[in-house]
């Protein structure tokens, strides 16, 4: 999927070799942002932002338990 994807990464010991560095500032927003405002008049018809840990079950909110991601 390399030729299809993007991976960015804020964190400066251990990004993997085929990913794009960002420095560490802001959220996820401030990646998801970059990559349009950088990309605009390249992007996929269809673009998926993900963060990298695994989706957990449902949705439980910030303090119920869950990792705020949506199956």
């Amino acid at each position: 999927y390399r030729s299809v994807r993007t991976v960015y990464c804020k964190g400066a010991d251990g990004c993997p070799e085929d990913s794009d560095y960002l420095p560490n500032v802001g959220r996820e927003g401030h990646t998801f942002l970059h990559h349009i405002v950088t990309n605009y008049d390249r992007l996929a018809k269809w673009t998926v932002f993900s963060q990298a840990g695994a989706p957990t079950e449902g949705y439980s909110g910030r303090y119920g338990g869950g990792g705020g991601h949506m199956l």
